[in-house]
Formats: C-alpha cells, sequence, structure tokens
C-alpha cells in the first residue's frame, strides 16, 4: 500500500517538536519522574545519535547512504508485503555497530535449531547465542546472522504453530480478493481488448464450405473486434441469414458495485480508509459516518501508527541502545490533536485550581 508508505515517509525528518511530524532521540523517560532539564553532556550524546542515524551509520557511511526517508519507505513496504521488516546492522571488528541498512525481507528466514541440518551446521555460539536468521538467494545459504545483526520487525504475530514463527501480512490476506479484483478488471479489459459487442449472434441456414465459414470469421474479426470496431454491425451477402438477439441491457458489463465490496474489504484489511486511496465510495464505508477529517483520522490511527510503532522499537532496540541505553527513539507529531486537547484539559484544571 504505497499510501502507508507515503505517510511513513512523512516521517523521515529530524525535529525537537513534539507537535511536529518527524523523529527524535530523546531520554528514556520514567514512569514515576517527570523528564529533567537536559545536560549538555546528554545533548551531545543525543546530536551523536541523530547523526548515526542520519548517515546511516558513522560518518564513514555518509556517501554510501541514501536516506532516512528512503529507509523507512523500503521498511514499510517490505511490511506490508510480507510483514518482516528486516534491516542488518553491520558491526566492525570490536564488535561496535558502524553500520543499517534494510534487506529484501522476501531472503530472510528464520532458523529452525531443531532442524537437524542446523546441527551438521556446526555454527559457534557468540555472546551465548547461535545464529538466528539466514539469508536465502538461490535456494542457498547466503549470510548467516545472529540476534543482534538483524531486525525481524512483525506486526501481526499469531501462536499459530504452523506459522513457524513468521506473521501474515495484509497482502496474504488479500489473495483471494487480488485475484476476484483482476478477474473483474481482466473480464472488462478483455472486452475492449479482444472482444465484440454485438447483441446476438448470426445463424446461417444451410450447409456451407469451410472456406466460407473461415472466410466468415475472419471478416468478423477484422470488422467487428476490438474497440476501434465497438458496436458495429457487420453487413455480409447471402440468403437466409437470420439475426438473434442476446443481449437487452448493459447490466452484464456493470461490475460497480462488485468492485466498490472488494475494494472495501481490501481497505478494511489495511486498516485505511477508501478515500485515502483516492476511491470515493459513497456507500462502502469502514469508518462510520463522521466526517472526512475524523475517518482519516481514525484510518491512520488503526493502520498507520501501529507501523510507526514498530519501527521506533526496532530503531530503539538494535541502534540507539547499542549507542546508549538510556535514549530512544520516537516519531512525533503522530497524535497533534490528542496532545492539543490534554493541554486543554490541563488548562482547564490549571483554571480550576
Amino acid at each position: 500500500d504505497l499510501t502507508r508508505v507515503d505517510q511513513v515517509a512523512g516521517f523521515a525528518e529530524p525535529t525537537n517538536d513534539d507537535q511536529e511530524k518527524g523523529w527524535r532521540i530523546r531520554r528514556k523517560r520514567s514512569l514515576f519522574f517527570k523528564e529533567d532539564k537536559i545536560s549538555k553532556e546528554e545533548e551531545k550524546k543525543i546530536e551523536y545519535i541523530t547523526k548515526f542515524i542520519q548517515n546511516g551509520g558513522t560518518s564513514e557511511n555518509k556517501w554510501e547512504f541514501d536516506s532516512v526517508e528512503e529507509y523507512l519507505r523500503a521498511l514499510a513496504l517490505d511490511s506490508l508485503t510480507f510483514d518482516q521488516m528486516c534491516m542488518e546492522c553491520a558491526n566492525n571488528q570490536s564488535g561496535k555497530l558502524v553500520q543499517f541498512y534494510p534487506v529484501d525481507a522476501a531472503t530472510i528466514r528464520l532458523i529452525d535449531q531443531s532442524n537437524p541440518e542446523f546441527i551438521k551446521q556446526n555454527w559457534q555460539k557468540i555472546q551465548g547465542y547461535y545464529p538466528k536468521y539466514v539469508q536465502i538467494w538461490r535456494e542457498q545459504v547466503y549470510t548467516v546472522y545472529y540476534p543482534w545483526e538483524m531486525t525481524f520487525g512483525i506486526r501481526n504475530k499469531t501462536t499459530d504453530i504452523l506459522s513457524n514463527g513468521y506473521g501474515i501480512s495484509e497482502l496474504e490476506d488479500m489473495i483471494s480478493i487480488v485475484t476476484w479484483m483482476l478477474f473483474g478488471m481482466q473480464y472488462n479489459g478483455n472486452f475492449f481488448s479482444q472482444g465484440s459487442n454485438p447483441k446476438g449472434f448470426f445463424t446461417i441456414k444451410g450447409k456451407i464450405s469451410p472456406s466460407t465459414l473461415s472466410d466468415f470469421k475472419q471478416m468478423w474479426r477484422n470488422t467487428i473486434a476490438g474497440v476501434q470496431n465497438s458496436h458495429k454491425i457487420p453487413v455480409i451477402g447471402g440468403e437466409d441469414v437470420n439475426w438473434i438477439n442476446m443481449q437487452t441491457s448493459n447490466r452484464d458489463m456493470e461490475f460497480n458495485q462488485w468492485l466498490e465490496f472488494l475494494i472495501t474489504i481490501g481497505c478494511s484489511i489495511f486498516r485505511i480508509d477508501p478515500s485515502e486511496c483516492g476511491f470515493n465510495l459513497q456507500k462502502n464505508t469502514i469508518f462510520g459516518q463522521d466526517g472526512q477529517k475524523e475517518r482519516l483520522k481514525h484510518s491512520q490511527t488503526k493502520g498507520l501508527t501501529p507501523i510507526l510503532k514498530l519501527i521506533q522499537r526496532i530503531f530503539t532496540k538494535y541502534i540507539v541502545e547499542r549507542l546508549d541505553d538510556n535514549y530512544e527513539f520516537v516519531f512525533t507529531g503522530i497524535d497533534v490533536e490528542d496532545q492539543k486537547m490534554a493541554i486543554d484539559i490541563d488548562r482547564a484544571k490549571i483554571d480550576a485550581g
């Protein structure tokens, strides 16, 4: 869903304002103590971590790094397609994190340590852990990753033993829906690309030779088939040619309600309002009958926020905490209206004493 990807990319710029859309590095907040003013040393630490993320690692990676926006786009698209958010975290020889970059989630697999093939590999433990992920390329193990070297973010986790630890993406749930959409559009498309639009067909009395029948078929294709010959009626010579009416209305080609239904189901699976995708569906709404603004807010709360929260956890655990465990990565400006409402409530309490 490129709409969701674009929305995630909208948070790619760093900011110091919690009300502004973007991301920031902040000191971890306690549940019982309010945040104190940060010191100069903490400011330098936050600036270092921020530049580390902006450069895709240490300053040496600056010219190999694309941008935070492109990384967010790749991660969000893989998450919506495979329900896997895979990003490699590269270390130097001393084990220090120096670079991070997304990898093709379709190539990353979990290692089944109960599989006899795992024992045959004779992999060694590092820091008490065996390798957890592998990259498969052309049915061969290409790279092996330890837990801290590869992220494996899953939004739709399940306890189903048959899922083998993998998530279920929205696209996987939509296999039947997408298939029916393609069939419906292909049926209509074939009507214009290779079909004809007669209101019936001809029956020819008597016996005719195969060559005559072949000529008739060829003439039919040349004069009737295709969008350029739509609604033309062929005129042929001969005797006893009868017309049989087959179509009294155009209802057969009207798939509007069916396609709208499929679009609505697909949008509900992706937790996105159809209007965000450019569909103006008057009857089928999935987030109630409230105004456009309320529906969009509900849509983004259900669909966009979970993706952002997952990216937050991944960046905090695999990047920020490895640089300094006292800080975290957070997106800002997600619930600006809710924050404004909270400020209004606090102001009302102060005014009331």
